[in-house]
Formats: C-alpha cells, sequence, structure tokens
C-alpha cells in the first residue's frame, strides 16, 4: 500500500486490495466458549460446512482432519479453518478453547484450502480479543455490539490477510482484475461458464488462464468453478427449503443425478445427508 502525500497535509491512499479490503464481508453465525470439549459428534466424520471458523485454544488439544493432512490445534496458536473442503475432528485432551463460525464470500478469493495457524503474539491483545467478540455477541441485538463484533472478527483476520496475500502473487493479471474475475464467476454460477468465457473477460489465452489459476488457487478453472457451484449448492441447502434438483439447476447443474455425484465426490455424502445433519 502506498500513500501519496501532498501539500495540503492530505494523503491519496493507492493500493491494489483496496476493493478487496473494502468490500470484506463477516458475518458471524455462531460463537462461544467451550470447555473440557473432547469428541465431537457432528464432525465425527468428514462433512464440508459453508463457513470459516476461528479458534483460539486455551488448554488441551484436538486433531483437524482434512482429506489430505491434519493439523493439531493446542495452546500458544488462533487457527482459521477454510470453508471449502471436507474435515472431521478428533480429540486429544479435553480443550477449552473460543470458537467462531462466520460467512465471507470475499475471503473466499484467496488461497486458503488447508487450517492455517499463527503464533497468538503475531496479534496484540488475541485473547481479549475472542473474549470481547463472544461478549458482543451476546448482546447482540444492539446495533453497537454488532458492529464490534464484526470489526472484532475482521481485526483477528489481518495476520492471516497478510499471510495469504503474500502467497502465489499474481504476476500476469493485478490481483484487483483477479477479484473481478472471481466476481464473474459468482454471478454467473447459475449457467455453464466455458473457460474459454473466462479467458476472454481476462483477455489471456486459455493456457494463461490456466496457468494463473493454478499459481493462484491451486487447481485449474474447471475445478475452481466446481468448488464455487458446490459452495452456493451448500448454503441453499442449509440456508432454503428448495428441493434438491432446483438447487442443482440454480448452482448450474442441469442434470440432478450428476450434481449427486460430484457433490458426493467432493462432500463424502449426498446432499440429502447434508442437509439432514449439517448445523451452523
Amino acid at each position: 500500500m502506498s500513500g501519496n502525500l501532498r501539500k495540503n497535509g492530505s494523503v491519496k491512499i493507492h493500493s491494489e486490495w483496496s476493493d478487496f479490503l473494502a468490500e470484506l464481508d463477516v458475518k458471524i453465525i455462531i460463537c462461544g466458549k467451550a470447555e473440557h470439549v473432547f469428541s465431537w459428534p457432528l464432525y465425527s466424520h468428514f462433512c464440508g460446512a459453508p463457513f470459516y471458523r476461528l479458534y483460539l485454544p486455551l488448554k488441551g488439544e484436538f486433531r483437524i482432519h482434512s482429506l489430505e493432512t491434519s493439523v493439531i490445534l493446542a495452546p500458544g496458536s488462533f487457527y482459521l479453518v477454510p470453508d471449502t473442503i471436507p474435515l472431521k475432528y478428533q480429540g486429544i485432551s479435553p480443550s477449552d478453547h473460543y470458537w467462531i463460525h462466520f460467512v465471507s464470500r470475499q475471503l473466499q478469493k484467496l488461497p486458503f484450502y488447508e487450517p492455517l495457524s499463527l503464533p497468538v503474539d503475531r496479534l496484540d491483545r488475541v485473547p481479549e480479543r475472542f473474549a470481547e467478540i463472544v461478549e458482543h455477541c451476546r448482546s447482540f441485538q444492539e446495533l453497537s455490539h454488532q458492529i464490534l463484533a464484526k470489526c472484532g472478527v475482521e481485526q483477528l483476520l489481518i495476520p492471516f490477510i497478510e499471510t495469504l496475500s503474500a502467497r502465489a502473487p499474481s504476476r500476469d493479471l493485478p490481483r484487483e482484475q483477479l477479484f473481478r474475475l472471481v466476481d464473474y464467476i459468482d454471478l454467473n454460477i447459475g449457467r455453464g461458464i466455458a473457460v474459454d468465457e473466462l479467458a476472454e473477460q481476462a483477455k489471456m489465452t486459455r493456457g494463461e488462464l490456466t496457468a494463473l489459476f493454478v499459481n493462484h488457487f491451486g487447481m485449474a478453472p474447471k475445478q475452481y468453478i466446481t468448488t464455487r457451484r458446490l459452495y452456493h449448492a451448500k448454503l441453499l441447502l442449509l440456508q432454503s427449503n428448495l428441493q434438491i434438483k432446483e438447487i442443482a439447476w440454480r448452482c448450474g447443474w442441469k442434470d440432478e443425478y450428476f450434481f449427486f455425484r460430484i457433490f458426493r465426490k467432493y462432500m463424502q455424502t449426498t446432499p440429502a445427508n447434508y442437509r439432514k445433519h449439517q448445523v451452523y
């Protein structure tokens, strides 16, 4: 970020992150302080939820498994867990920890597919910040507490965003243009989106676009579009009473049975079971 100081003392801010930060959305779903937790019945099998999770372990340890790796959550660090992959939990010793579940579409534009940890000294007053957010949420009917809770989560996200922003920087396309390309996918998620169409939007060749997505997101454009479709499908399964056939259609799958196969492949369960067993 750079600021241009003018003669009258004003500073003009110019940054490729300006639009990203201006549109950073945080919607807290639920939060709390857990004590002596050793088992997670709802997360004893692999399942993917369309929300992020912040954790601050205070005592004890537990493990989060993804399909490919596992991470131990222990005191001394705080953690940001992504919303895009199936996970399951395993107790190691009874755990006391703060936890916050929240939704952020903007955060999904960053390359982030495994739990991320940072030492608590990366940000000042981390335990106090978690405690304050939980207390604000207890009075969430008041607008001032809603604002303070949201700002508190955004402050906790600062060091994670700084870490993620340094990953796989795009040299072929300014970040704000890449983010607009992601917005284009979301805005057109209900119809077929061809890779050539995205390449035309970015004014790149198909090969250049593929290299860009692999470099930034770790996957080809077609696979990335599938993850976005699945994200919107999970939200609709949890937040609506729409029939599964209608959800498939709204998320770009015209064949309900193909949607069923793709969902089961990526989420390790069926759409109907996901809706039945998932909770915020």
